[in-house]
This record gives structure tokens, C-alpha cells and sequence, in this order.
């Protein structure tokens, strides 16, 4: 089931999701984001603060939403970070700071929820292919290849990529064991140097 939203109007994201949410709820993957990309002369405080707000404050107060039903059912949350966090690139000051909360908050989190039974991940993509974010990257096909290139495995993400390992921490029980981790989905460009 989806639920529509408007996610940057932060302080009405727990009272529109709540009476939603069926009680049958076992998992929860907040896939919103953005990627504002700037150099830091160029990056405003509201930069800053929209990013952050949508990124990581949303993120914590769709939880908040479903916490209780999460924990009856002893439910998994999967949070979506960036390469960016671990892999410095320019121009990715803003969204670099904003997915680094929702690392933070992904351990936090796993901390507080695992005497309840509820486990909390999270994924670090690099650039996928076809993400409305990421259009305007991938749209040139030269610079397409040229990300592509820099990946270790020779080509952008794809949306299944991380929709994959979402549902293996989501729901499967191969998964049960596992909380407060950062995967990386990025073709090995966090850890791999070419």
C-alpha cells in the first residue's frame, strides 16, 4: 500500500499518515528524497534546512506515525541514505549532511526499537538510472556514461537494485538478524577505487 503525502510540510506528516497505515503493517521503506546538488558558496541555510527537513525529519516522523503497529507486529524499517555520505563528491555539501542524519538516525533508532522486536536499516545508493532526482544527471548520455565509468561495476543503479535489498530487509526472515546497518548499493564506488 502507498500513502500520498507531502513530506516537506514536515509538522503534518505524523497526523495524515497515522490514521492510514493498516494495522496489519510489517514493514516500512522511506524511499523520499531529494538531491540538491551545489557548491557551499552557492548552498543557503534554507538549502540546508529544506534537505534536512525532508530527508531526515520526515523520515523520523513517518516512524513516529507507525511505531505502534511496527511494534505489535514486530516490523522492519528500511531508510534511504546516499554514496555521498561515505564517499565525498562535490557539490553534495547539502544532501551529503542531510543523509548523514539519516544514517545517524537509522542506528539511533535500531537502538531504541530492538527490545520491541523492530529492526531499522538503512541503503546508500549511488546514482540510479531512470530516479526523477537524478534525471537531470542521467538525462545527457555522456554524462551517464561518464558516472557509469566511475563505478567499479561499469553502470548506474537501477531502481531494482535497491528495491532488491529493501525486500530482503524488509520482509524476509533470511534478514532477521540484522539492524542499525548502512548497506551500500552503489556498484562498489564507496569502497572500490578505480
Amino acid at each position: 500500500q502507498s500513502i500520498v503525502c507531502d513530506f516537506s510540510k514536515t509538522s503534518e506528516v505524523a497526523t495524515i499518515m497515522s490514521p492510514e497505515l493498516p494495522k496489519d503493517l510489517t514493514g516500512l521503506a522511506y524511499c523520499v528524497g531529494s538531491a540538491p546538488l551545489k557548491p557551499l558558496r552557492s548552498a543557503s541555510v534554507p538549502d540546508m534546512m529544506e534537505a534536512f527537513s525532508l530527508n531526515a525529519v520526515s523520515a523520523v516522523e513517518v516512524v513516529r506515525a507507525a511505531m505502534p503497529t511496527l511494534k505489535k507486529n514486530r516490523g522492519s524499517i528500511v531508510l534511504f541514505s546516499s554514496v555521498a555520505v561515505q564517499h565525498g563528491f562535490n557539490n553534495h555539501v547539502i544532501i551529503g549532511a542531510a543523509k548523514g542524519a539519516v544514517e545517524g538516525i537509522t542506528r539511533n533508532l535500531a537502538a531504541d526499537l530492538s527490545s520491541s522486536g523492530v529492526r531499522v536499516n538503512c541503503i546508500a545508493p549511488s546514482l540510479t538510472a531512470n530516479a526523477a532526482i537524478t534525471a537531470s544527471l542521467t538525462a545527457n548520455e555522456k554524462i551517464a556514461a561518464s558516472i557509469a565509468a566511475a563505478h567499479p561495476l561499469g553502470r548506474l543503479g537501477a531502481p531494482e537494485d535497491s528495491a532488491a535489498l529493501a525486500a530482503f530487509l524488509l520482509s524476509s526472515d533470511d534478514s532477521s538478524w540484522i539492524t542499525g546497518q548502512v548497506f551500500a548499493c552503489d556498484g562498489g564506488r564507496s569502497s572500490i577505487l578505480r
